[in-house]
């Protein structure tokens, strides 16, 4: 387990927050906390070193921004997983997926707005890698 200093603890807990939305973030935070900003920033990288953190973004609610969301899976033969990854991340309005080497499961979080055009992609999607699943 990784000690962190106070200022880093609260470094973590803005970022988690209170994330300001301006073209340079990390200097209002840097500001906020007696930093400066190239401080700040190495702190930062410094955690993402350490894996303390993994990423840093927007985590939105979609149903308050009137989209719908579902978890789907696919099985997915091992040899194909790459080849499966590409086909659905080559679809505009659809997430962009990771698969690993680890399972032939994958799974991914979609969040639309009603009425886009998930039905007519995966209708397209039949007879692709890994479809139907064997």
């Amino acid at each position: 387990m990784v000690a962190l200093s106070e200022t880093d603890k609260e470094i973590l807990n803005m970022i988690q927050l209170d994330f300001p939305i301006d073209a340079r973030p990390f200097q209002v935070l840097a500001k906020r906390l007696g930093l400066s900003e190239e401080d700040l920033i190495a702190r930062v990288q410094a955690m993402k070193d350490l894996m303390i953190i993994r990423r840093i973004g927007g985590n939105f609610s979609p149903d308050r921004l009137g989209y719908y969301s579902t978890l789907c899976t696919a099985q997915v033969p091992e040899n194909k997983i790459e080849e499966f990854t590409r086909t659905v991340n080559a679809y505009p309005g659809l997430p962009t997926i990771t698969c690993g080497t680890m399972t032939s499961i994958s799974g991914l979080l979609l969040s639309l707005l009603p009425g886009s055009r998930l039905p007519i992609a995966w209708k397209k999607y039949p007879g692709r890698p890994g479809y139907p699943p064997s």
